[in-house]
């Protein structure tokens, strides 16, 4: 916990609070009536009401222990099939964000009438475009089906 005086956060505000936003610092400061406060995050207070809220509800901090005793490693215990769709999701996941990490993004400005479209398409980019495709391949899926 930083400490600081009431006298030297007046003089520099935002220096003084600067570690409770970028490191979850709690800052104590003293006052010379001994009236302390402490400067804390809103972050950081929304995690404490939760964490207050959650240890209200009766039996729930038991539940939550008893759940972390459980095995963790839950996918030993699937069906052969199941690993192997497992093991294909956590490859695509990491192919998608290994190619999104290098992927330049569009840049937008204001007011930006010039998007490219291609820009804004990822998971989708094998799917109609515009209305006209979307009707080119509705017309098609009801041909396949008559």
């Amino acid at each position: 916990m930083l400490e600081t005086t009431a006298t030297k956060l007046r003089k520099n505000l935002p220096k003084e609070i600067e570690p409770c936003f970028k490191n979850h610092e709690t800052l104590h400061v003293k006052q010379r009536d001994g009236k302390d406060f402490v400067i804390i995050s809103a972050e950081d207070w929304q995690a404490i009401e939760e964490t207050l809220f959650i240890n209200s509800i009766p039996n729930r901090v038991a539940s939550i222990q008893d759940a972390n005793e459980l095995p963790t490693n839950d996918v030993e215990q699937l069906p052969l099939e199941a690993k192997h769709e497992i093991e294909t999701f956590i490859a695509f996941v990491k192919t998608r964000y290994q190619s999104v990490g290098n992927k330049r993004q569009p840049e937008i400005t204001k007011g930006d009438k010039n998007i490219n479209p291609s820009d804004l398409f990822g998971l989708w980019t094998q799917q109609p475009r515009d209305i006209k495709d979307i009707r080119k391949q509705a017309w098609q899926r009801s041909e396949m089906e008559l």
